[in-house]
């Protein structure tokens, strides 16, 4: 009588004990499941695409070069008009189906100058995010104060395929048409890099080729 009551608690004990072991592995369970799923809905969104980003002290210094467009624009008209005896010894038409050759060569095409921080941003940006192989710099001398006859004509062309007239280098071509210098790449590299609308799409778009200005680029210096 005495074994069998003994037994009876043995085998309820066990019973009662299986039963916590149950519940234990549910709530375990039960615990991790929700862990995951919480940590799955907190955690970061990873980038559409990976490269490096800009360089922002650049970025910064291209953005503030734009309030002096300006000056630049007066000394790149009064250089070139000099250098080529205003209009005599270069012909800017010519210069101008010159760069419309250029720009047809490759998706990308950089106008650059290469001691310029800026274009070196510009051109090294290019080719860590992935560009290489759909790019081409053309470089006009080594910097703007030391450029020829020619190279000076053309900066002022460059200027007419944007609508401020900018002739800061560097000057980026995406199928033909001027996206701007450093600092407008830099936003699109970095609009890319967040998933958004940013220089990708503007490689898929058919090519634009904008003729520049049929008034002589010296023409403002006449009065």
């Amino acid at each position: 009588m005495m074994y069998s009551f003994f037994a009876k608690n043995r085998e309820t004990s066990s019973s009662s004990l299986l039963r916590g072991l149950q519940l234990l592995v549910i709530v375990m369970t039960t615990l991790a499941i929700s862990s995951h799923h919480g940590a799955a809905a907190f955690s970061p969104p990873t980038p559409t695409k990976v490269g490096r980003p800009p360089n922002q002290f650049i970025k910064i210094g291209a953005q503030a070069i734009t309030a002096i467009n300006p000056i630049f624009i007066a000394e790149a008209k009064l250089q070139a008009a000099l250098l080529s005896g205003f209009g005599r010894f270069i012909d800017a038409k010519v210069i101008d189906e010159e760069v419309n050759a250029e720009i047809s060569t490759s998706p990308i095409v950089v106008y650059a100058y290469s001691l310029c921080p800026f274009c070196r941003e510009t051109v090294s940006l290019l080719k860590d995010n992935g560009y290489s192989n759909v790019m081409h710099v053309e470089e006009l001398g080594l910097e703007f104060f030391l450029l020829g006859p020619k190279a000076s004509v053309k900066r002022v062309v460059l200027g007419d395929r944007v609508p401020d007239g900018a002739t800061s280098l560097p000057k980026v071509f995406v199928n033909g048409e001027c996206i701007g210098g450093c600092a407008a790449l830099a936003e699109l590299v970095e609009a890319d890099q967040a998933g958004g609308k940013g220089l990708e799409p503007l490689l898929k778009q058919k090519k634009s080729i904008k003729q520049s200005s049929s008034k002589p680029f010296w023409a403002s210096l006449m009065g």
